[in-house]
């Protein structure tokens, strides 16, 4: 379910229900109110009546205006809707004429104003209070704040209403009549901020609405100081003001805005001890916690988002019991991010539970019911349980079609283009089209052909029948859907929706170009060509799509429009270099692959709306972050005026032309085109040293094979091992099935390629799965067991490294000095940490659960001790080895040891991390000991090696191979040559064993590779058993720079200082030994 941040604000009446049977006034009121709390109707009618006319006989007719409430209440009850505004309207104009006060008639529009919006009637409420207004203008006596407060009224309502200018107009009308005050009313200012915030939020002008919720916030200073000033009301606008920065691409703000919120809620239930404030603090921290849930998933931190809504499902049946409506939120909620993490079987179990409670309680949830159906129906979809996937996506659109009664919002378009898509690859053709047909079909009817919605939907369309393979069809559909881009500036589109179509464009060029292709008899050099200049053309403005991501979505798009745009470029290129032998085309072919996986990762960051980078100036990176916002914004304006929008890309623009000046490192990573050159990677190519480079293009798989003398393109067939890397991690204790696969990985990876190899060091640069494979591993021949791997498997015969992207070898060596040849960070992570640190969080909701798991690293500590003794350096041990002394002392060091726990994240790669001792100073944060790998980028890390070991990676069975690659570039990017990194969890006794022969190795001056190689053929030699499974050694891996290391072997200032001391000491006892022989 997308989240829904739900805007908090109420409209300011006046409904006197405060309320004896025959008593009149207030006590009188208060009987009335107990009855019909109790549903006793008719003694509540009985007692009115009988207030009623001992009012008229006593004449106490000012109290008249307190009882048109309960006049239009108990009708409503008795007779319905329409008799009971009759009889308040009567009410109304029997009080009228008989000529009270001018303050009572002004009371008495304000009291029917109430009523009407009770029974949801708001425009008649909107002109009560216009008439409340009118007559309070009319009394001299009358307050100007309570002028105000019916202005505020009537904006509010307005703004219910879809009248956006005219609650402008009455909120602004408001705060003016406040500025009259001799002293300004903060509460009434509040409101009013409030509500003008809600208005912009309401019209996607977020500049606006964040601008008047932050002077909301500003009032409270001022506000009385209880409970609901302090807390619950700043609770109220921050979650207001998360929810904005959150949509205008401000996340950390947000984040920290709902932490905020969920902080004033925790003092405000500690303040009150009124049992339904408690309650109600409660459940508002719940939805705000589930909130932030939400805005950690939206950016890939899934682990925190997980943590928070099981926090918040077991305090709410803790506090509200098994069977509250809030239970079954958490259930849904819990069952969509399990599915969003793979983890299926508990996404099942969850949104079932909820779905179950949500039947028992009989309530209308019919959105939270459609919601959970359609995530159920994806869940089955993935798990190719066709017919079980079919029942849910008819479920849910039934249960949608109940809830929207025959409108469509983008929730149910975009449930219809994932319900179509469904169908059309299970073979429903019909319903597939019925499906696609009937959201395009309402758009046109509700927007016209030319909206951006009618793109969408008719694009939809054509790939459904691309799926159905009617290519005719999807040809000419795509066709249209572009025809409709074209006509971008007619009277019925938008300049800013051309701008968002243009940008969705390369969709429909993709969709038009593979129809194409398909219909195409005979694919020679002629159309291969103008074929690819189309799909060049779509990456083209794919690349220039990348600066305007504001969300999630977007970002989902664009990682699946390149993937399969960048594929279908592959295959055509490729195409064209087998039919002309040109070298132009492969590299065309290198350039996109490589290409292709930088935009994943500068994609992914783009999530990461904090993220900072050490070689570029502080200021430098606030006015790129300012020009961003300004373009953005100018993409999310009302106005019909394209100037701002031009003004803002031209700033960009001048900007970016800046950066590729000033900063031109920074600039080819963030933005610039990348390409690639076969000629520049072979001129680079150390000497006796092959390159392998796998590309993957959709499911086939090719090798590039270049070294100094040579470049071979040599297609490979993987469709036999597709499954064999991913069964390997699973199935190491089955050594007979293992061994069978190692040698069909052989076969189809290695010996295709093995003549064309000319030298035994081979630098591997794997695609996808591959790089959850350690090649060393792979056998000529099936083995006997894992005894055999030292002598018959390719660690015998070859020095292996490798690297994430063939643009590294094209980057020159820097010249470099270092303060040291070595430091080492190792937390260990022991039981002790772990109590004081349980000692230190006073809540649980910040109490980091995953850091009590974390396994102690007792032979890690002893490794970094001994290898001080080799190289010198420094050491950051247990409670000093914290997030900021990496950051203070890691760089510039030969060798950077990071003996720590570590994720590779393939799920959201830009949330690998790094884990340390928590910080023992200051305010304990929930994070504070993780670094993850957007933070590396801000880190001098210069170094020839960093050594990371202890690396788990999770599921590898989506996206393999991308939580190391994020990792492995932001370590490259902050400074750091190579990467001594595991492609698994490797067993702790053996790794130390390892990295302490590899470091011996590296002393003597063997190459990284060769260091490596030799320290596991040791390695193999000394250990037996089980120990000789290639899961306790073998997913070790050096990426990056394989060349040796020169170590500063100088003699320290302080050895020269002892030396010379002891040689003082030996003068000086020699001349009093010669002294007292000479007496």
């Amino acid at each position: 379910m997308k989240q829904i941040m739900t805007l908090l604000f109420f409209v300011c009446f006046l409904p006197s229900i405060p309320h004896g049977h025959a008593q009149v006034g207030k006590k009188g009121l208060e009987w009335i109110d107990t009855a019909l709390e109790e549903d006793k109707l008719i003694p509540a009618d009985s007692a009115l009546n009988a207030q009623l006319i001992a009012i008229k006989s006593e004449g106490l007719l000012d109290s008249l205006p307190l009882y048109l409430f309960y006049v239009g209440r108990i009708e409503n009850e008795k007779s319905g809707k329409s008799r009971a505004i009759a009889k308040v309207k009567e009410f109304i104009t029997d009080f009228i004429l008989k000529k009270q006060a001018l303050k009572l008639n002004t009371q008495l529009y304000r009291e029917a104003a109430g009523f009407y919006e009770y029974i949801g009637e708001l425009n008649l409420a909107y002109q009560a209070n216009q008439s409340a207004f009118e007559w309070g203008q009319k009394d001299p006596e009358y307050s100007i704040k309570e002028l105000g407060k019916i202005q505020n009224n009537m904006g509010t309502l307005s703004l219910y209403l879809g009248d956006r200018p005219k609650a402008q107009e009455h909120l602004h009308q408001a705060i003016a009549l406040y500025r009259k005050e001799s002293e300004l009313d903060p509460e009434s200012l509040y409101l009013s901020y409030n509500g003008l915030g809600n208005m912009h939020w309401y019209g996607s002008r977020m500049d606006s609405a964040e601008y008047y919720y932050l002077e909301a916030l500003k009032q409270f200073e001022s506000m009385s100081d209880i409970p609901r000033n302090k807390y619950y009301r700043p609770a109220m606008v921050l979650n207001n003001l998360a929810a904005v920065q959150s949509v205008f691409g401000k996340t950390s703000a947000g984040i920290k805005s709902m932490e905020q919120t969920i902080k004033h809620l925790s003092s405000y239930i500690k303040a009150m001890d009124d049992v339904q404030e408690i309650a109600k603090g409660k459940e508002f921290q719940y939805q705000a916690i589930d909130n932030l849930a939400g805005m950690h998933k939206g950016v890939g931190n899934y682990s925190r988002a997980k943590d928070l809504l099981e926090y918040a499902y077991e305090q709410k049946k803790l506090n509200f019991g098994p069977e509250s409506p809030e239970v079954f939120k958490s259930q849904i909620l819990l069952g969509q991010m399990y599915h969003a993490i793979h983890e299926n079987e508990l996404a099942e179990n969850f949104l079932l539970d909820g779905l179950a409670l949500i039947e028992k309680l009989g309530s209308d949830y019919l959105f939270w019911q459609a919601d959970a159906f359609h995530t159920l129906a994806k869940i089955k979809e993935e798990q190719a349980e066709s017919q079980s996937a079919l029942h849910y996506y008819q479920l849910a659109d039934s249960i949608y079609q109940q809830f929207l009664e025959g409108q469509f919002d983008n929730i149910y378009l975009d449930f219809l283009t994932s319900a179509s898509t469904f169908y059309a690859e299970s073979g429903l053709s019909a319903q597939a089209k019925n499906t696609g047909k009937k959201g395009l079909d309402y758009v046109i009817q509700n927007q016209g052909i030319n909206s951006l919605l009618a793109f969408h939907q008719m694009l939809n369309l054509a790939d459904i029948h691309y799926i159905l393979k009617e290519y005719t069809q999807s040809l000419r559909l795509s066709g249209e859907a572009l025809q409709i881009m074209d006509g971008q500036y007619d009277a019925e589109m938008t300049w800013l929706d051309s701008v968002n179509t243009e940008v969705n464009k390369p969709r429909a060029m993709l969709i038009r170009a593979k129809s194409s292709y398909e219909l195409q008899p005979t694919k020679d050099v002629e159309f291969l060509i103008v074929l690819k200049e189309s799909i060049d053309e779509a990456i083209l403005i794919l690349e220039k799509r990348k600066t305007a991501l504001t969300s999630d979505e977007d970002l989902n798009i664009l990682l699946s429009e390149n993937r399969e745009l960048f594929d279908f470029s592959k295959k055509i290129d490729l195409e064209l270099h087998n039919l002309t032998g040109d070298e132009k085309y492969l590299n065309d072919f290198l350039s996109r692959h490589e290409s292709s996986i930088y935009n994943k990762v500068r994609a992914r960051l783009q999530k990461v709306d904090n993220v900072k980078f050490a070689d570029l100036p502080q200021s430098v990176q606030e006015k790129e972050a300012a020009i961003k916002a300004n373009l953005i914004q100018s993409l999310n304006q009302e106005s019909s005026d394209i100037q701002p929008f031009l003004m803002a890309s031209q700033e960009w623009q001048s900007f970016l032309d800046y950066l590729k000046t000033d900063f031109p490192t920074y600039f080819q990573f963030r933005y610039a085109n990348i390409s690639s050159s076969l000629d520049n990677i072979q001129k680079n190519i150390p000497e006796n040293t092959s390159v392998v480079r796998y590309i993957f293009v959709g499911q086939s798989l090719s090798a590039i094979i270049i070294d100094q003398h040579k470049k071979i393109l040599i297609p490979l067939d993987y469709n036999p091992i597709q499954n064999h890397i991913q069964s390997l991690q699973q199935h190491w204790n089955d050594q007979v099935a293992t061994i069978t696969k190692l040698e069909e990985l052989y076969r189809y990876l290695w010996r295709p390629i093995e003549n064309q190899l000319s030298h035994d060091k081979v630098i591997i640069i794997p695609d996808g799965q591959l790089f959850n494979l350690s090649f060393e591993i792979l056998t000529p021949q099936k083995i006997q067991s894992y005894a055999d791997l030292a002598e018959k498997s390719l660690i015998s015969k070859y020095t292996i490294s490798y690297h994430y992207s063939s643009l590294l070898l094209e980057k020159p060596a820097q010249t470099q000095t270092y303060n040291s040849n070595f430091v080492a960070f190792a937390p260990g992570f022991f039981d002790r940490m772990k109590s004081e640190y349980v000692s230190n969080v006073s809540d649980s909701l910040y109490l980091d659960k995953a850091y009590l798991t974390l396994i102690p690293q007792p032979f890690t500590q002893e490794l970094v001790k001994r290898i001080k003794g080799i190289f010198g350096g420094s050491l950051f041990v247990e409670d000093e080895s914290t997030v900021s002394k990496f950051r203070e002392s890691a760089g510039l060091n030969r060798i950077i040891h990071i003996g720590t726990h570590a994720e590779s994240n393939n799920l959201s790669p830009a949330y690998s991390r790094l884990i340390f001792s928590k910080e023992t100073a200051g305010e304990i944060s929930l994070e504070d000991n993780s670094l993850y790998a957007f933070d590396i980028y801000n880190i001098d890390l210069k170094a020839k090696l960093a050594v990371l070991t202890a690396c788990e990676t999770g599921k590898n069975t989506l996206d393999p191979g991308e939580g190391m690659l994020s990792l492995a570039h932001a370590f490259n990017y902050a400074g750091s040559e190579s990467l001594l990194i595991g492609l698994w969890q490797i067993d702790e006794k053996a790794s130390s064993i390892i990295v302490e022969e590899f470091y011996k190795n590296l002393s003597e001056g063997l190459d990284k590779a060769e260091a490596l190689q030799k320290a596991k053929l040791n390695y193999l030699s000394i250990s037996k058993g089980r120990e000789l499974s290639p899961d306790f050694w073998a997913g070790l891996i050096l990426m990056g720079d394989p060349s040796p290391m020169v170590f500063d072997k100088s003699v320290k200032w302080w050895v020269y200082l002892m030396v010379m001391a002891v040689l003082a000491i030996l003068l000086i006892g020699w001349r009093r030994y010669r002294f007292a022989k000479g007496k």
